[in-house]
């Protein structure tokens, strides 16, 4: 960076009175821009936020692939009581109602394992069933079923499995990116507060040395002035400039504040009096690649596998329409061993083997094309998804290729505001000393203080630009191309 070291001393030495009134206030908290991303990342509310919404995704991804284990359940309904009449037909074809007064209980232990390639489940289960009679001839019966195994199979319909084992793992994968990304954000909002509070404490030191500057001028313009040497106009005019100075002062102390209040709160602290920003002292040279850039964005973005989720939800959702408007089946078989008996024991001696199967079936047969419909608005969101993923894509490479054309400009634009600013600061300088001399008028001389810190701002500004452009470069690549090497998603403690 051209006159990088007489810039940065200028400021330093500029910023002395600046931190020794803030030392008397309490400790300086000097933080240069890696320490504010640092800080923001791991203390600010937006991490807590990015973090929060990376645990929801992890725990529902948790619970996912937990509901792909065995599951084992007891279910019970202890006690069940009813008192009622019951219709009783008699051999006559008579009808009569009896009484009836029982207690009913029942247990079921059951293990289910879904079977995620066909949609069904298989089971096996342990029952329990009591049933106690009240009244003149009052009884106790079980009636148990050690073992049964079952099948639940669907057949031809909607397997919601088979599509969750593709989209589930995705959509994790999505959340680590997006928790890397959001980290990113984090560093492009904290790169522009860090340089709005920089920009603000350039601005008031600035401020005050002009306002050091007019208040001499005017000083030795009074004493021109009462030899005749200017015009009253020429000292009317040093009098408003050193007044003007004097408001901008307080103006730029309040902006001064409001800045360093903004930057407290992202970075997590309660108290903003004492930040000190300290300006950075290299400006990098980085070369970018158009090719490689966007061979490193489709290899890590999030936007690239939420594009696949979404076209994989599309097809999710055809599927469905489909199944759930043609010709479908359900078989259920078990086998295993039951009994009876008065007693608990009675019911667990010498089991007899239950075999049961079933075949249920659901067909459309009229639907006055409702079903046609459902299937066409499916087919045609999927149409739309892909038409607008297609979009989507084109958008993301034009968006990078954009971004690295950007950055690139803006690196060379920061070469170019540092030599105006010095041209700008020794124009300045020759125009005071001039002033002084009585070589120019004061018109031209606060043209040339003016030029002089609209340069230094301007300089500041594209140094900000260019850092912003930076963050949100890597963002876009996942790439560090400071440190050369792709950025890795940070380890996450999960309560």
């Amino acid at each position: 960076m051209p006159n990088s070291f007489k810039i940065f001393a200028l400021v330093l030495l500029l910023l002395m009175p600046f931190w020794t009134l803030q030392a008397q206030k309490g400790i300086v908290r000097e933080l240069t821009l890696d320490r504010c991303i640092s800080l923001a990342q791991r203390q600010s509310p937006e991490a807590n936020i990015a973090r929060k919404a990376y645990e929801a995704v992890y725990w529902s991804y948790r619970s996912y692939k937990a509901g792909l284990l065995p599951q084992v359940r007891l279910q019970a309904d202890i006690p069940g009581l009813s008192r009622s009449f019951l219709q009783n037909t008699l051999d006559d074809g008579t009808i009569s109602f009896v009484k009836q007064n029982l207690a009913s209980s029942s247990a079921t232990l059951s293990i289910n394992q879904q079977i995620a390639p066909t949609g069904g489940n298989v089971y096996l289960n342990s029952r329990l069933n009591r049933t106690d009679l009240f009244g003149t001839n009052p009884n106790t019966q079980y009636r148990t079923s050690p073992i049964v195994l079952g099948l639940r199979q669907p057949l031809f319909a909607f397997n919601r499995f088979k599509w969750d084992k593709e989209i589930q793992p995705l959509r994790f994968k999505l959340a680590e990116k997006s928790y890397l990304e959001a980290l990113e954000d984090i560093a492009i909002g904290i790169t522009g507060k860090y340089f709005d509070v920089y920009i603000a404490q350039i601005r008031l030191i600035n401020i005050r040395f002009n306002e050091a500057v007019n208040d001499s001028i005017f000083f030795i313009a009074r004493g021109r002035f009462n030899v005749g040497k200017i015009a009253e106009n020429d000292l009317l005019q040093t009098e408003l400039a050193a007044l003007n100075a004097q408001a901008d002062a307080r103006r730029a102390e309040l902006n001064l504040e409001k800045a360093r209040t903004d930057l407290a709160i992202s970075l997590g602290f309660n108290d903003p009096e004492n930040i000190v920003v300290l300006p950075p002292l290299d400006m990098p040279i980085v070369e970018v690649d158009q090719n490689f850039a966007l061979a490193e964005a489709r290899a890590n973005r999030s936007d690239m596998i939420n594009y696949r989720v979404r076209g994989l939800e599309a097809e999710s959702a055809l599927s469905r329409s489909r199944s759930e408007n043609r010709f479908n089946a359900s078989l259920v078989a078990e086998v295993g061993l039951n009994q009876v008996g008065n007693t608990f024991l009675e019911a667990y001696q010498n089991p007899q083997s239950q075999q049961t199967v079933s075949l249920g079936i659901d067909i459309p047969l009229l639907q006055w094309g409702k079903g046609k419909a459902a299937v066409k608005s499916a087919l045609v969101e999927q149409q739309r998804v892909f038409a607008q993923l297609k979009l989507d894509q084109r958008r993301f490479e034009r968006d990078i290729r954009f971004q690295v054309l950007d950055f690139l400009q803006l690196q060379a634009q920061v070469s170019l505001s540092a030599k105006a600013d010095t041209i700008a600061q020794r124009r300045y300088d020759v125009a005071k000393n001039r002033y002084l001399i009585g070589k120019i008028d004061i018109t031209n001389m606060q043209i040339a203080q003016t030029e002089k810190d609209n340069s230094r701002s301007a300089y500041i500004q594209t140094l900000k630009q260019f850092w912003v452009a930076y963050y949100r470069l890597r963002r876009s690549t996942h790439y560090d191309f400071l440190g050369g090497h792709p950025l890795e998603i940070p380890q996450i403690t999960v309560d």
